[in-house]
């Protein structure tokens, strides 16, 4: 006779559940250490008369945000590529 109280029930269900929700909590609770959130994945390039920008998805927020870089970083990156902002804090 089994002495563990989950495999004493009758109600295969509930070890589903159980074990669904375990595995959620376990991976929700865990981050990469490499997610750095100074980084985000670029949605837009736009430029003016004076000013070269990047529009960034961050990484670990989501939020979008514009930033103004010089134009020699401007012409090295495309959209969907990574770039990281060490200048500022996470946003």
């Amino acid at each position: 006779m089994p002495t563990n109280f989950l495999m004493r029930t009758n109600k295969p269900w509930i070890h589903t559940i159980f074990r669904i929700g375990l595995l959620l909590l376990v991976m929700g609770s865990c981050t990469r250490p490499d997610d750095n959130c100074e980084c985000g994945t670029v949605e837009e390039l736009g430029h003016n008369e004076n000013d070269f920008t990047l529009e960034l998805k961050n990484r670990c927020s989501g939020r979008v945000r514009t930033f103004v870089v010089e134009e020699h970083v401007w012409g090295t990156v495309e959209v969907g590529d990574e770039h990281c902002d060490f200048d500022n804090a996470p946003w």
